[in-house]
């Protein structure tokens, strides 16, 4: 079925519907229809997209102000101990290896 966009070329080139079929089935289409089909195309499929994912979002849970902070203060606290760990874990390898070498 053709489309509006198809129809306008096929009356600015002055060619008729069986014209524009058997150039499409050989391949051998101008810019015309061919980048309109796909603007087109393009177009009705983005639009269902945006709704698509308009729709996943209105499922997903989401945290509250509170649920926020709580879990931002837990991340805080982990990269203060880990960091902490690591830090005396460096130190003593340094010192360790110093004495190893003999430069206490």
């Amino acid at each position: 079925m053709l489309g509006a966009s198809e129809i306008e070329w096929l009356r600015r080139e002055k060619k008729s519907t069986s014209e524009f079929m058997a150039t499409e089935q050989s391949g051998k289409t101008s810019r015309g229809p061919a980048r309109a089909t796909e603007i087109v195309s393009f177009v009705p499929r983005t639009i269902e997209f945006v709704k698509e994912a308009w729709q996943e979002l209105k499922k997903v849970h989401w945290p509250t102000l509170k649920e926020t902070q709580s879990a931002t203060l837990i991340v805080i606290v982990a990269v203060v101990v880990v960091s902490i760990y690591l830090g005396v874990v460096d130190f003593a390898l340094s010192y360790t290896m110093q004495y190893i070498m003999g430069q206490p």
